[in-house]
């Protein structure tokens, strides 16, 4: 889709001699065959979360295509929504703690 919008762009066209001499990529450029994801899920691994699950939805501007949005959600009352509130919570602790652990680096560096 890239090189359709883009074909004269010099770094995707160093990227495509580079790929062009490996035969699977040969055989997979030659087919053509596209297909933009606009949803979908994955699996993280997170060491303090744990096994997230989530779903993706891509958004994609209408004025501006190359931008994209892409949002993650858990399943209500899964055990992924359980541990994005725990990274939410963590990120809210170390929001809280960074004033008071800028205020003391300034306090060293004094």
């Amino acid at each position: 889709m890239h090189t359709a919008r883009r074909p004269d762009d010099p770094h995707l066209q160093c990227l495509l001699a580079r790929m062009t001499h490996h035969a699977d990529f040969q055989h997979w450029w030659g087919t053509r065959e596209v297909a933009a994801q606009g949803t979908g899920n994955k699996v993280f691994h997170h060491p303090v979360a744990g096994t997230l699950t989530l779903d993706r939805d891509t958004l994609t501007s209408s004025t501006t295509p190359d931008q994209h949005i892409v949002v993650w959600t858990a399943q209500p009352g899964s055990p992924s929504q359980k541990g994005l509130r725990i990274l939410a919570s963590a990120a809210a602790q170390q929001a809280a703690l960074a004033p008071a652990l800028i205020g003391s680096a300034r306090e060293d560096l004094a």
